[in-house]
């Protein structure tokens, strides 16, 4: 009896362990939600990978559990409205939500609630700042009122963290870490932000602005899951590409060059090389030296094989290859264009929008340029990727502005043919064609760029 009672302990000694085991690697929520349409919650990771989808019952009930939960940010999804929550082993949590009042109503229970409920009222209150926090009014602000204002946010929020209840000591230094992060992202977006508000290109920040760096590292392993520190590495180094003069001006490439010789930490490396490759692939105008960068620098084996994904259709497009068309794309004039209709001469397309910046920030360097080549075996033709329903926004600005050239509308916005085929995620993006129809540069250089009339005279248009 004494055996049998010997093995039983120890039989729920081993069980007792298992399930704490397996408790350190999960994470469980559950809830219900009204007034929904879309029956699936979304939880994604720091990459923006959907790692669960959670299905809600008939009663808009939903119950999972979520597997080998890394402890971090992550974001939470249902049809249009989004958040971010934070996760543990050992998580447990539950909210009741109205899909109408989606962050009004995004209050948690439970093991994990704490943490939880401070980032939705963190939201909020970010929300109810409005205008102070966009980049329109961050950028009219002169060096001094904006440090001033970037400190006082960033005091405000850390004080506002360290008055909350229940927070664990774990979330309270990761929190404090991505609070630094944040101001520090503010603080390197600055130059850039009052440039392009001012219309000053030359503004500089004073020698005394960047030492806000000081004191922040570039190799810390417990942030490599933190997002608001992988943005400033990506701000940093960004930074130190654009102020090198003796860089060519291929943004993407310089940049994961960089990653790739600077970076030591695996897991940031990867990061970085990621994120920017999940676009930058499709800006460089050096696809190949690009992509085998990538690979030889990229230790994460799914990240390798969606950035193959890419290369592949990329370097279909490559310089020398066939065009991909656009056929009877819309006029302005009622009429429709086609690539073919062009053919004997050079074309260069303008991706644009009317909702894009940089888009019209190109359009008196483009009427420049469409001016001085009117005469030569060009066709300039500017492509509207504008949302359907925003036709007459496209109709409208093409009058008033007296845009030249060919102006055609893309009848699918960013799902249109031309556009998926040329893997365009980002406007304005400019492509060069030769007379045969045929690929010259596929992101050739703004109209802006000095490049483009160096580039056009070589080929002797």
């Amino acid at each position: 009896m004494r055996y049998l009672l010997f093995i039983f302990s120890i039989t729920l000694f081993i069980s007792c362990n298992k399930q704490e085991e397996d408790i350190k690697n999960y994470a469980l929520l559950n809830g219900k939600v009204i007034n929904h349409s879309e029956n699936i919650i979304k939880l994604r990771d720091i990459d923006n990978k959907i790692i669960k989808e959670i299905e809600i019952s008939t009663d808009g009930s939903f119950n999972d559990t979520l597997e080998n939960i890394v402890t971090g940010y992550y974001r939470i999804s249902l049809d249009k409205e989004s958040s971010t929550i934070f996760l543990s082993p050992g998580t447990d949590i539950s909210v009741n939500l109205d899909y109408q009042q989606f962050d009004e109503t995004l209050i948690f229970e439970g093991n994990g609630s704490a943490e939880n409920n401070y980032l939705s009222a963190t939201y909020l209150k970010n929300e109810n700042m409005g205008d102070t926090l966009t980049y329109a009014y961050l950028g009219s602000l002169d060096e001094a009122s904006f440090i001033k204002t970037a400190l006082d946010l960033k005091t405000k929020q850390l004080a506002f963290m360290t008055s909350q209840l229940g927070i664990s000591e774990e979330f309270k230094e990761l929190e404090e870490a991505n609070l630094l992060y944040t101001w520090a992202n503010r603080m390197q977006n600055y130059e850039a932000q009052r440039r392009y508000v001012s219309g000053d290109e030359e503004f500089k920040v004073s020698d005394e602005f960047n030492t806000f760096n000081e004191g922040l590292r570039l190799d810390d392993q417990s942030l490599a899951n933190l997002s608001s520190y992988r943005n400033y590495l990506q701000n940093y180094y960004g930074a130190q590409i654009a102020s090198d003069e003796n860089l060519s001006k291929d943004y993407s490439l310089n940049y994961i060059k960089l990653i790739a010789k600077e970076v030591e930490n695996e897991a940031l490396r990867n990061s970085l090389l990621y994120a920017n490759a999940q676009y930058g692939i499709t800006f460089t105008s050096e696809v190949q030296p690009y992509y085998d960068i990538f690979m030889a620098s990229s230790s994460n084996e799914e990240h390798k094989k969606e950035i193959t994904e890419k290369y592949e259709k990329l370097i279909k497009v490559a310089a020398g290859k066939p065009s991909p068309k656009f056929i009877n794309y819309e006029n302005i004039d009622g009429t429709t264009t086609s690539l073919d209709d062009l053919k004997g001469k050079f074309v260069y397309v303008d991706v644009w929008a009317t909702w894009c910046g940089p888009c019209k920030r190109e359009i008196p360097h483009l009427k420049e340029i469409t001016e001085a080549y009117k005469n030569k075996e060009i066709a300039f033709v500017s492509m509207s990727i504008d949302n359907p329903k925003d036709h007459d926004k496209w109709e409208q600005m093409v009058a008033e502005e007296n845009l030249k050239g060919i102006q055609i509308f893309a009848p699918n916005a960013w799902e249109s043919d031309f556009v998926q085929d040329y893997s365009i995620l980002g406007i304005p993006r400019f492509i060069l064609i030769d007379k045969e129809g045929n690929i010259v540069n596929a992101n050739a250089p703004r109209p802006s760029q000095e490049e483009l009339t160096e580039l056009l005279n070589s080929l002797n248009i």
